[in-house]
């Protein structure tokens, strides 16, 4: 498959850097294909320590692919949300074993669950799951109104072992317009949400209100 990167721009928004559409697009185009920098494939073995911290492990043995991260455009300290407790244990766990500060997991593990993305393969054997950060999906924001969505269910374990990201348009997407997903994928209940519910769960869920479009218009329209 081939890699498109060419297609999107990074720039300012409410929410920091986020893509912008280049080139118009049509719902159902792919907007880009790009190479994961760095994953972690989870397995039942492992799946109950969480992707995060799976991740951040990985990247505390292979300090050259958090490099990567850094250099594709990833900041530290943007990461606000909640750390569940067996997680904040976790990263203590890890600074001690690796004989790093945890102030440095503690970076590592903000770059992770600020700019990860979830994949997963159904197949007829069963399935697989993994945690990946790459360049451009890694900016992509939460819109109210999302326009595009990454594929993140593959149908043959060849294509997830490809280690592709791919982001195709749910919507019509114009040159200049910015591109965005739900984090909360296609949960019908969360955008039915009113604007103060629905800032309420992404400050609770990922530590930012939200500044869409969406929620400016709604806001306005309330007040």
């Amino acid at each position: 498959m081939k890699i498109q990167t060419k297609k999107v721009e990074i720039k300012k928004s409410e929410n920091g850097n986020s893509l912008f559409a280049a080139k118009n697009f049509k719902k159902g185009d792919s907007i880009f294909v790009e190479r994961i920098t760095a994953f972690f494939s989870m397995t039942t073995q492992n799946h109950h320590l969480g992707g995060a911290i799976l991740l951040t492990e990985w990247l505390l043995k292979n300090p050259h692919l958090y490099q990567m991260v850094l250099q594709s455009g990833a900041k530290t300290g943007q990461w606000k949300g909640p750390r569940p407790k067996e997680d904040l244990s976790r990263i203590s766990q890890l600074a001690l074993f690796y004989s790093v500060p945890r102030n440095k997991v503690e970076e590592i593990y903000g770059v992770v669950a600020a700019y990860n993305v979830t994949s997963t393969v159904i197949t007829n054997d069963g399935f697989g799951h993994r945690t990946q950060l790459s360049p451009l999906t890694n900016m992509l924001n939460h819109l109210c109104e999302p326009n595009a969505r990454a594929e993140n269910v593959f149908e043959s374990i060849d294509l997830f072992r490809e280690r592709l990201s791919i982001i195709s348009a749910i919507s019509n997407i114009s040159i200049g317009d910015q591109i965005g997903v739900s984090y909360y994928g296609e949960q019908i209940d969360f955008f039915e949400l009113d604007v103060k519910e629905r800032r309420s769960r992404l400050q609770a869920d990922y530590g930012f209100i939200c500044g869409c479009s969406r929620c400016l218009r709604e806001s306005i329209e309330n007040s």
